[in-house]
């Protein structure tokens, strides 16, 4: 078990890493903040490291089908938004493309109303990642992406 990873966000890490055995190289279970004065709240997030193309592509697809099953049972406060990115390794200065899945506050809602219900986000999210790991790679992604 690996205990920088915050119990928030565990769930969601277990199924991309176990289920998916993707590797991840940030997460965030989301932080409100709300006692230190100018802070911003953080909310949750997971970035995922492919280790080649094959792994990007079908790991991007899976990430569609994840939020196409959840967006629809997702409570109203909470938008899923995927991302892509790049890390930079500081000895090498080699770019790895990365990809980002990040829960976000849906328009009009407040940083209160988003941390209230967290934890059932969590669980829409988490049972999405680990249906959309059992469909068959030749599936069409609701996404219009790659296959």
């Amino acid at each position: 078990m690996v205990r920088g990873i915050e119990p928030g966000i565990r769930p969601v890490v277990d199924v991309l890493t176990s289920g998916w055995n993707t590797v991840t190289y940030d997460s965030c279970q989301g932080h409100a903040y709300a006692d230190l004065p100018g802070d911003e709240p953080r909310f949750l997030s997971v970035g995922i490291l492919p280790r080649d193309r094959a792994e990007y592509a079908r790991t991007a697809v899976r990430l569609c089908r994840a939020a196409s099953r959840a967006e629809s049972s997702l409570p109203g406060a909470y938008s899923l938004v995927l991302g892509r990115s790049e890390l930079t390794c500081r000895t090498t200065g080699r770019i790895y493309p990365t990809l980002d899945l990040h829960l976000v506050p849906a328009a009009g809602t407040t940083s209160a109303e988003y941390f209230e219900n967290l934890a059932q986000a969590v669980h829409v999210l988490t049972v999405a990642l680990a249906e959309a790991a059992s469909v068959p790679p030749s599936s069409p992604c609701a996404c219009g992406g790659e296959q």
